[in-house]
Formats: structure tokens, sequence, C-alpha cells
């Protein structure tokens, strides 16, 4: 349910900015945005829950390490999160650089950038659906690898592609493996760890994917100013393809 209402808000909210921005300007889009946490934020306060048991006071140091290294000796977490990090340096910022690519491969503007986020939402959206429904019929580690090896051929693919309609298609088939990714990973760690380390190894997780996305955008942005976005979104995809063949090798190989 929270994926669902996620990844519906990506689908609904590039549509509804596309409309302000054309309606009222870019800058009634910020404002807007800004605006709409004020009804959560007064609504927290109110919300009351029920107290779990404390843990045991830890140092924060010892708390840390003690979460590392019970997550690197685990080889199905482990690999898991390795995962993670390959998808959201190497695949997830198209994300970032999509309003470049839109400009530099088919010269589209503020409306075709909106268009294709709200593709890209509505693939996540069913993503989200299938997950929680028809998805949990398969095991996580089949969905994980089957929608890592299937982003890298479409993103690849997105880099190719002539035009814009087709960028849709594949842009929405790609929010829908990057959820199945995301959700299945989560709940397949979280299965995984012991419940007094959960809390400490799903923070890992976060850092592995949110944490860490921010830097894998960062430099690829920086290489995409000088080699145009198409070869930069090529290459970082191509090399996310070698490390994940890596890691899927050493996983069947007990390392």
């Amino acid at each position: 349910l929270h994926s669902l209402a996620f990844n519906f808000s990506r689908f609904l909210g590039p549509a509804l900015a596309g409309w302000l921005m054309v309606s009222w300007g870019m800058g009634f889009c910020f404002l807007f945005n800004a605006l709409s946490y004020l009804p959560i934020a007064l609504i927290i306060p109110f919300i009351a829950l029920q107290e779990n048991e404390r843990p045991k006071n830890k140092k924060l140091w010892l708390a840390l390490t003690e979460g590392l290294r019970y997550a690197w000796k685990e080889p199905q977490i482990r690999q898991t999160l390795l995962t993670l990090v390959i998808v959201s340096t190497g695949l997830f910022p198209y994300a970032i650089l999509l309003p470049a690519l839109v400009r530099e491969a088919w010269q589209g503007g503020g409306k075709e950038f909106t268009l294709l986020m709200s593709a890209n939402g509505f693939g996540a959206l069913a993503g989200a659906l299938f997950a929680g429904t028809l998805g949990r019929r398969i095991s996580s580690r089949t969905l994980i690898r089957f929608s890592t090896w299937a982003l890298v051929f479409l993103i690849l693919l997105l880099t190719w592609c002539p035009s814009v309609k087709l960028a849709f298609l594949l842009l929405s088939l790609i929010g829908f493996l990057m959820v199945n990714v995301i959700m299945n990973a989560n709940a397949y760690v979280q299965g995984l760890t012991k419940d007094e380390l959960r809390g400490r190894v799903l923070g890992l997780f976060s850092w592995c994917f949110l944490g860490l996305f921010p830097l894998g955008s960062l430099f690829w942005g920086f290489w995409a100013e000088r080699w145009g976005t198409p070869f930069t979104l090529r290459l970082a995809t191509l090399l996310a393809g070698i490390f994940l063949g890596y890691l899927n090798l050493r996983g069947q190989n007990g390392a």
C-alpha cells in the first residue's frame, strides 16, 4: 500500500506539474509543492503510535558496526545490498539525466519531459500493483535478478530511442521494473534479517539505494556535460551490467 500510494503520486505529480507550469509558470510549481506539505505537517502531531519495546542502549558506533558486520556476513543480504548499490549509482541516474536526454535526443522541452515522467510514474504504479499481487507468486530473488538485467537492456535501448513515443513505452517498462527491484529487495532483506537488527540493516538498505543515488547522479551528470547525455547513460548502464554480471557470478560460486 505504501509503494502504491508513493508511485501513484509519481504518476499524478508530473501530470499536475505540467498543467501548472503551462498555466501559471515554473515558480508556481515550486510554491504549490511547498504548500502541499502543510496538511501533512499539521496532521502528524495527532497520530497516535503504539510504543514498542525499547532496545538496550548501545553506543552509536557499536550499534552501527554490529549491523554492518551482520549484513556483510550474510551472503544473501550482502549480495542484495550490493545489487542496490549498482542499481542506484549506475542505472537509476537515468531519472536525473532525463531532462537533458529529452533535449539532446528528441529536441523536446517541458511538455515532452512531463509526458515521459508521467509514463515512468505510470509504469511504477503498475509495478507496485504487480509486486503486491501476482509478483508474490514469484521468488524475490528471481524478480530482482530478472528486473535488474531487463533494466540494463531497456535503458540502453532508451539511449538509442528514435522518438518520444517509443521512449514513452520504454520509460513505462523501466518504471515497472525499478519498483519491482526496490520492493522485492526491501521485502527480501527484511525477511532474512533478525528482529533486533532489522532497523539497522534497513537503514543500510536506504543508504545503499537513496544515500548513494545522489552521488551516482552527480558523477554521471558531470560527465554528461562533457560527453553528452546519451553516451554517458550508455557507459553508466554498460558498467552497471558488467558489475552485476560479476556479482552474480561470485554469488553462484558461493563467494
